[in-house]
Order: C-alpha cells, then sequence, then structure tokens
C-alpha cells in the first residue's frame, strides 16, 4: 500500500513538474502547439528563428502559450511592438520616440515605448489609442 501511494505521488510529481517546466518558460520560444481538441480556432504563433507571427490552426484547447487571438497580441508580447520580420535587437534609434512624440487628442496618455523604443504606443484608461492620437477627437 506505502508502495503504491509512493509511486502514484512520484508519477503526479513528475507529470505536473514537467507540465509546470513547460508552461512557465518564454512563450515566444516555444513550437506552435494546436492541443489535444479537435476545434478550429484562427491563431498566431510566435517564429523565433525569422521574428514572424504566423498563423496556424489551434484545437481550441490545451497547447501551450505560444498561441494568440490577434497578429497584434503576437507581436506585442513576442516582438517588443515591432513588425513582422524585424529584430529590435537590430534597431536603434536616435531618440526614443516617447521623448519626442505625443498624442494630442489623450493629453494624459502613457506613452510605451515599443521595439527598442523607435515607436510609440500610447495609452489610456487601459486602451490602445495610438491610432487615434493625429485624428480628430470625436465628441
Amino acid at each position: 500500500m506505502l508502495y503504491n501511494i509512493f509511486l502514484i505521488t512520484t508519477v503526479v510529481t513528475t507529470t505536473f513538474a514537467g507540465y509546470w517546466t513547460s508552461k512557465r518558460g518564454d512563450p515566444c520560444l516555444s513550437s506552435p502547439d494546436p492541443g489535444p481538441c479537435r476545434g478550429s480556432c484562427p491563431r498566431y504563433y510566435f517564429d523565433s528563428s525569422d521574428f514572424t507571427c504566423k498563423k496556424f490552426t489551434y484545437g481550441c484547447c490545451g497547447g501551450n502559450r505560444n498561441n494568440y487571438r490577434t497578429l497584434e497580441d503576437c507581436l506585442d508580447t513576442c516582438n517588443d511592438g515591432c513588425s513582422n520580420g524585424i529584430n529590435p535587437d537590430q534597431i536603434r534609434c536616435i531618440v526614443g520616440a516617447c521623448t519626442i512624440q505625443t498624442c494630442p487628442n489623450f493629453p494624459k496618455a502613457k506613452c510605451v515605448p515599443r521595439c527598442n523604443s523607435c515607436f510609440s504606443q500610447f495609452i489610456f484608461r487601459g486602451r490602445d489609442v495610438t491610432s487615434q492620437c493625429n485624428t480628430r477627437k470625436t465628441i
């Protein structure tokens, strides 16, 4: 009886440790994993070999964390907001974007440097308002 409890504990601990390690690592370095289900959910994964986010069919459950609903989520998480195919480590800017760019329509928006500080993203009340910074504000 004691041997059975030890064996079960060892199997559960070993299985959980492997699961925990795979879930905790950098999701951007993982291969795309469709998971065990047979659904068809369109998603994106980051391919670290060429700094691009690519489409894949996710089974809708399980899998790993290299699994993003949108291209933007994938690029923001894994490529510092740079465009597909751009390595942020190879980009250098003379002046950081947040030091020279503003968001007139949302003056209280927080400027978040992206793509090695070469581009600005403006966040206001938890929303990305970057696309609205230089457009006419509607009331």
